[in-house]
């Protein structure tokens, strides 16, 4: 075999270990291909299942009012499915394992033909006006231990916040107004213009009302710090005094609280009953009283049991303590709001406080009422309705984790 042979099969080897490798390298490549094709379809599916369980996840917007602070969700129908039991709301609203909030507010569209059939389950509407042939946005508000309310003055400020901030509603320029549905019955926001303080929202409060049998023309002189000890009771209405000092009259404080506790066994706070349609209990104390009282600063369960109250209250109270300064047309004020304890601010708790101030001071229909988290412009007009302006404002996002597990 001669050396031209042997170069013939050197030939004949290189071409087929070409062969090979190309075979090897086309299946390489084939293999590669089918590697990204799945990694590309697994990628798919994780992007599509993180997309699917963003849009699941529960997205809240905090806002405050005062300081009164809301957690508020949602923009659909009436018809969805409430989101939030009491038990996630409480665990959403602690402020110390949760986010921190004095009531949780879902945006609910009502729909003309949708609003007989969810009464039962939102409450009446008593306007029957044309509001009723237009669709509006109704404020489900819940307090922070998950009992209804039937209306929330600083939380449908925030509330008409949110629906410009996300766009539900058209934008507002000062002198437009809304209406909006809540379970105390539909109310009137308009934008203002307030010098020194930009755009805020004045409401319509709807009309206050008192106790069964009190008159609105009675007029009451009030003294500040009207309160007695229960062991010096007898004494002091024996002598018409209070603290040593004459007791002036006071028709229309015929509430009384015995709150116990860390306020003494012996104290007992004499108030008005206002509706707002909450129901209030504005109690006149002086002002070293006011600063220190001993509210409670967690959910009271229900204050009718943890508080004797005459006449009783089954719904609940909330309950405002005020120190009224006539020469300044102000009014200061705390309060311990029905499920959820002292509060930085009450919308319709400084509505009532301004009632009880113009009914003692007839002359003076418009208040400044001062709360720790601001002060609030109460204006008391014709046929008991109440108007009042203020701030809200956005504060940040809220993405619960494990929701599911509450």
């Amino acid at each position: 075999m001669g050396i031209t042979d042997d170069n013939a099969r050197l030939d004949e080897q290189q071409c087929e270990q070409e062969a090979e490798e190309q075979r090897v390298e086309q299946g390489t490549e084939a293999r590669k291909h089918v590697v990204e094709e799945e990694t590309e379809t697994s990628e798919c599916v994780v992007d599509e299942e993180a997309e699917e369980q963003e849009s699941e996840a529960l997205i809240l917007y905090k806002y405050q009012a005062t300081g009164n602070d809301f957690l508020i969700y949602g923009q659909g129908p009436a018809v969805e499915e409430e989101k939030l039991s009491p038990a996630q709301i409480r665990s959403l609203t602690d402020r110390h394992f949760g986010f921190g909030a004095d009531g949780v507010i879902r945006a609910l569209q009502l729909l003309p033909q949708e609003r007989d059939s969810l009464s039962a389950e939102l409450g009446d509407f008593p306007e029957a006006d044309e509001a009723y042939n237009q669709s509006l946005w109704f404020m489900d508000y819940k307090n922070a231990d998950g009992s209804i309310a039937e209306m929330c003055g600083n939380g449908i400020r925030a509330f008409l916040t949110y629906l410009l901030d996300r766009g539900l509603v058209g934008e507002m320029e000062p002198g437009a107004w809304i209406k909006i549905a809540t379970r105390g019955g539909i109310r009137t926001l308009e934008i203002v213009d307030v010098a020194g303080y930009g755009e805020q929202v004045r409401v319509n409060m709807g009309k206050y009302e008192l106790e069964e049998g009190e008159k609105l023309e009675k007029r009451e002189t009030l003294k500040n710090g009207d309160r007695v000890e229960e062991d010096e009771k007898e004494k002091a209405e024996a002598e018409g005094k209070v603290d040593g000092e004459p007791k002036e009259q006071t028709p229309g404080l015929g509430q009384t609280i015995r709150p116990g506790g860390p306020f003494g066994k012996d104290l007992v706070l004499q108030g008005r009953y206002v509706k707002m349609p909450n129901p209030h209990v504005v109690c006149p104390v002086d002002l070293e009283f006011l600063r220190t009282a001993p509210l409670p600063q967690t959910p009271p369960e229900t204050l009718p049991e943890r508080w004797q109250l005459t006449p009783e209250r089954p719904e609940g109270i909330n309950l405002e303590l005020v120190y009224i300064e006539p020469d300044t047309r102000t009014v200061h004020m705390r309060v311990a709001e029905r499920g959820a304890g002292e509060t930085l601010s009450c919308g319709t708790g400084c509505c009532a406080a301004a009632v009880n101030a113009f009914l003692i001071y007839p002359e003076i229909d418009t208040w400044d009422v001062k709360v720790p988290g601001g002060t609030l412009k109460i204006e008391v007009g014709q046929e008991r309705v109440v108007h009042m302006t203020g701030p809200a404002k956005f504060v940040g996002l809220v993405v619960p984790a494990e929701l599911d597990a509450i």
